[in-house]
């Protein structure tokens, strides 16, 4: 329980002692087997995300346990939730082959048992990587393709519905700083202003702060030539949404 409550306060190291020490315990608990194996697997997953993204070893080493694990105990939601923790590692070294791989899997698992949040947060990482790969190829497809899948995401109701949005703003933003249209920038602008409307329902104080200035970056660009987009004056707007509510 401690390790469940430093983890959500973000003190992962608090949060690391109590789940290794968990650890140290589960096979003391007196129950069955299956559910000694099924503790032991959810501990080496939360332990997992208390490693920074930069310990390849440790983190890849508590995903294979984890995988054999739910495997072995026919554990499909469980292991689904793995792979996406898996995939957006993969995703931050760079691997995109392999992220997007995961991904699938969480997908099909998704629609195969009418998992929507799953659904939600893999579109939503599938359309993140994508973005990633236009800002990397400059290509069209994977500007598209990044949006459909967000789109996609935005089917299903999550709690980070305000991410969504922000990709979203931020590959238009993308497309537009490599010139491919003008208009790009209005469409950021559009996106970002939601997300940032989501993102104050969420209590998101540090993606409000970063929101606030992309729009504040795009409304002021040439001397204001896309300040229509926001629908209002920008002052306005985040002593609305981000300076009034902090």
């Amino acid at each position: 329980m401690f390790g469940f409550l430093f983890k959500r306060d973000n003190e992962l190291d608090s949060a690391r002692f109590y789940f290794e020490k968990a650890f140290n315990k589960v096979e003391y608990a007196g129950v069955e087997k299956q559910i000694t194996d099924l503790d032991k697997a959810i501990i080496l997953q939360n332990l997992a995300t208390t490693y920074p993204m930069s310990d390849s070893t440790s983190k890849v080493s508590f995903y294979l346990k984890c995988d054999s694990i739910y495997s072995v105990l026919g554990n499909k939601e469980n292991r689904a939730r793995l792979w996406l923790d898996w995939g957006i590692f993969y995703q931050y070294h760079n691997l995109f082959l392999e992220a997007d791989s995961l991904f699938n899997l969480c997908l099909e698992y998704g629609y195969n048992h009418n998992d929507v949040n799953l659904l939600a947060l893999a579109y939503q990482e599938k359309g993140f990587l994508y973005s990633r790969i236009f800002r990397s190829e400059r290509k069209m497809e994977g500007f598209n393709k990044a949006l459909r899948f967000l789109n996609n995401s935005l089917k299903y109701e999550n709690d980070s519905e305000y991410r969504t949005y922000d990709i979203i703003g931020n590959v238009f933003q993308i497309g537009w700083a490599l010139d491919i249209d003008e208009s790009y920038a209005d469409s950021a602008i559009v996106y970002y202003k939601q997300a940032m409307e989501k993102a104050r329902e969420a209590g998101a104080i540090r993606t409000m702060g970063v929101l606030g200035n992309n729009i504040s970056f795009l409304y002021n660009y040439g001397g204001g030539i896309h300040e229509t987009a926001l629908g209002e004056s920008l002052s306005g707007f985040l002593s609305e949404n981000y300076t009034g509510v902090l």
